[in-house]
């Protein structure tokens, strides 16, 4: 057994991390069941070019595969990377970031 059954729901391992339920909060756990990221998130997205949107203490943020957060605490909503782009929303206003792991200059 890699992972012990603690969690009230684990979704499938997408690229090597499966996001994971705990009291209402979620985390994520790598291919090992290794925690990567507590169950400490309000809100989490599948991982989608190396990092994962986030929510914590009504503001989005995204984290890399280790858990580490890569692109501060400062969003109203944020969405999947694609392409190298995420929209995000902040103060009713609506943009887009550029994925800090990609290499591409576009």
């Amino acid at each position: 057994m890699i992972l012990k059954p603690e969690y009230s729901e684990i979704w499938s391992f997408e690229d090597g991390i499966a996001m994971v339920f705990k009291h209402g909060k979620r985390g994520y756990v790598n291919t090992s069941g290794k925690v990567v990221a507590q169950a400490q998130y309000d809100f989490a997205s599948p991982f989608s070019e190396g990092l994962a949107a986030v929510k914590k203490n009504g503001k989005h943020l995204y984290i890399d595969k280790t858990g580490k957060e890569v692109i501060p605490l400062q969003y109203d909503s944020a969405f999947d990377f694609y392409n190298g782009r995420a929209r995000v929303i902040q103060d009713d206003k609506y943009g887009f970031i550029v994925n800090p792991l990609r290499k591409s200059k576009n």
